[in-house]
């Protein structure tokens, strides 16, 4: 602006008024333009601020520039009218004021941004200073100047030297400011193209996301859905989009009972929540994130809805898994206990049945025959006991057959019409005629189904005094499924886990005794199936036993020869090894009877010294005893008389230890197991002496 000003005055006629006037002016503007400057920098003056871009460089140069045109014409138009500032060729008293103004100015600037200077150190200050410092002295210079004198040119020059410098450092700011907003101009796009890019992320990550995300405002407003959303819920975006959460998801006009978002609302933290859908058929994990502003309030939630039916199934079937892998433990802690007192109840067992048979065969009153039946009933009471503790340890294996699953479940419930009839009970068959056959111990099975359905009888009966028993089979993955379901109470489900434990019963005040269940889980397992438990509580139970599909196996023709009678040995020299007292009686007794001559050891070392001094055509040896056990007897019977090896039958109380059963497996001698029957034990007898011992099995029969 000055230089402008400045313009006009160097056309003009010097020593004219306007040449004064242009002069003085072009100070003036500059001296309030600083001091403007330097109260803006050192005071809170309120003055205007451009800001450094085109627009507003352009708006101050046009400002500036209209300025200094306007100030540059009025004194030449108004020359006529303005105060003569020379007399007789002397500056009057309004051209010293004139001149001396814009030195005042410039010296306030000068001295303020000095001060600001040497406060903060600004190099631009100083600068400045120094500017005014020089048209300070310009003004100053001018009161002693003529013209085109040295002090003239002098002035002359130093207004030039000034411009110039102001120039020079007008046009270094402005190359500063073009390379600056250049490189603003350049990290600005930069930071756009990359905000463009991580908003594309974000947008393609969101939608990518396996779960359902979404963005929705205090007043449950759906901002955002990803497409996990859309294809859950199947619809448009716009048509989700505005809407409210539980209207979209739910189509009711009110706020979800299980919500997390509620809770989020109030806690400002992340809730979460697990529920099954029953609208969706599937198990859900639903959370909800606050988006919390500068000012701690809650301004979005982020709300994500994950798909856990998978991991539900997973911990449910490990759950069962679990279940199974304790029973199992428990069951076998069980049979190791059974097998122990097995052991200790069939050799006195033994006795007391061999001894009841005897007396059965023979002449003897009618009250003492009656006395004995008696005994040996209660006996074999005693005998179908230790065979329910036998199938804890799981090492019971009765032979099977090939069977009708159909006919051996319709002669199980038969055996309970009478019952069912005086209980109110309806019995609903739905049996598949397709059903294929299968190897199982059909006795065994029996007693699986006779407790599950007597159960369900008295649950129903205790219930409502009434009831419907479905019975069904079907064929599921090659398996024969069979499902028993009353429409009983049910089972709680903290009892669910519990049912087959053994000795735990949900009938103590009725006389259960918590083994019916817990022998009926061996026996599955035993043919190599699943039972499991579907119950609600108050809606009734389901049983669900899966067997199998197996193919019949036929008997060799050496196993029918070995089932075939032999022909009867006249007489036998047979040596009985056992450590129980009363069963070398009853062994005696019953082969002396026989036709055979017996002699009885009550341990290993005594019959030692008889198979040294004796021929024996038999032994009957006992493989627990104290000292040399039966199995080392048996070993030294190999080496010292090989002959023999052929000849013994094991008599034992113990067949389910590893060590015995392995020894039994590996040597294949035959084996009948204590209590034993008469009739069982004389064939055994008759097949080793004449010479049918291959294949031999151990004998469970207690006849």
């Amino acid at each position: 602006a000055m230089g402008i000003i400045d313009g006009f005055h160097a056309v003009s006629t010097p020593g004219t008024t306007e040449f004064v006037w242009l002069h003085s002016i072009a100070g003036i503007v500059g001296g309030v333009f600083f001091v403007l400057y330097a109260l803006a920098e050192t005071t809170r003056f309120p003055v205007p601020k451009i800001k450094i871009t085109t627009g507003g460089i352009a708006r101050l140069l046009g400002v500036a520039i209209a300025a200094a045109v306007v100030c540059g014409v009025l004194p030449v138009a108004l020359s006529d009218s303005l105060p003569a500032v020379t007399r007789d060729g002397q500056l009057t008293a309004v051209a010293w004021t004139l001149n001396a103004l814009p030195a005042v100015l410039f010296l306030i600037a000068g001295i303020r941004l000095f001060r600001q200077y040497r406060k903060t150190g600004a190099s631009e200050l100083f600068l400045i200073t120094a500017l005014l410092i020089f048209l300070f002295q310009a003004c100053e210079v001018f009161y002693f100047a003529t013209l085109w004198g040295v002090i003239w040119w002098f002035w002359q020059a130093l207004r030039l030297g000034l411009y110039l410098a102001v120039l020079s450092y007008v046009l270094k700011e402005y190359i500063l400011t073009s390379e600056s907003l250049s490189v603003e101009v350049e990290e600005r796009t930069r930071v756009e193209h990359a905000l463009r890019k991580a908003e594309e992320d974000w947008r393609n990550s969101f939608n990518s996301l396996e779960e359902v995300m979404l963005i929705i405002d205090r007043d449950y407003n759906i901002e955002n859905i990803n497409n996990s959303g859309l294809a859950l819920l199947q619809k448009n975006k716009q048509d989700i989009l505005g809407q409210k959460c539980y209207r979209v998801f739910r189509n009711t006009g009110k706020v979800c009972g299980f919500c997390p978002m509620r809770r989020t609302l109030d806690s400002k933290d992340i809730e979460s929540v697990e529920r099954y859908d029953e609208l969706f058929k599937r198990h859900f994990n639903i959370k909800s994130a606050p988006i919390i502003d500068e000012n701690g309030d809650i301004t979005k939630v982020v709300y994500s809805i994950s798909d856990i039916s998978e991991r539900i199934k997973a911990e449910a079937k490990e759950k069962i898994l679990q279940r199974e892998l304790s029973l199992t433990s428990r069951l076998a802690s069980i049979g190791e206990v059974a097998a122990g007192i097995t052991h200790e109840i069939n050799n006195p067992l033994t006795g007391v049945i061999a001894f009841a048979q005897m007396l059965m065969q023979m002449e003897v009153p009618q009250n003492m025959k009656e006395a004995v039946e008696v005994i040996h009933d209660g006996a074999n009471r005693v005998v179908g006991i230790v065979d329910k503790l036998l199938t804890f340890a799981r090492r019971d294996r009765p032979d099977k057959e090939y069977a009708d699953i159909n006919t051996i479940l319709s002669h199980t419930v038969a055996m309970r019409s009478y019952e069912m009839r005086t209980n109110n009970i309806e019995l609903v068959q739905d049996f598949d005629e397709y059903l294929p056959k299968t190897m199982v111990n059909v006795g065994k099975l029996q007693q699986v189904f006779l407790n599950i359905v007597v159960n369900a009888e008295q649950a129903m009966a205790r219930a409502h005094g009434k009831g419907v028993l479905f019975v069904r089979t079907e064929v599921i993955d090659d398996k024969v499924r069979i499902s028993l379901a009353d429409d009983g109470p049910g089972v709680p489900e903290e009892v669910i886990d519990k049912l087959f434990d053994p000795f735990f019963t949900t009938k103590s005040d009725h006389g259960g005794t918590g083994l019916g269940l817990s022998i009926s889980y061996g026996i599955v397992q035993e043919h190599n199936g699943k039972i499991y438990v579907r119950s609600l509580h108050g809606k009734g139970t389901t049983f669900v036993i899966d067997l199998p599909v197996v193919a019949e196996v036929r008997q060799t023709e050496q196993e029918q020869l070995f089932a075939e009678e032999p022909a009867s040995v006249v007489t036998a020299r047979i040596l009985v090894v056992d450590d129980e007292p009363h069963i070398c009686r009853a062994l005696d007794r019953l082969l002396t009877h026989e036709g055979h001559k017996v002699d009885t050891a009550g341990n290993a070392e005594r019959a030692l010294r008889r198979l040294y001094r004796t021929h024996y055509d038999l032994i009957l040896l006992d493989i627990r005893m104290p000292g040399m056990s039966g199995i080392e007897l048996y070993q030294k019977i190999r080496e010292i008389f090989p002959a023999l090896q052929h000849k013994v039958i094991c008599v034992t109380g113990d067949v389910i230890s590893a060590r015995n059963k392995t020894f039994l497996e590996e040597s294949g001698i035959p084996c009948v197991a204590k209590p034993f029957g008469v009739d069982e034990l004389l064939s055994l007898v008759r097949q080793v002496l004449g010479g049918e011992t291959e294949d031999a099995q151990i004998t469970y029969s207690h006849s």
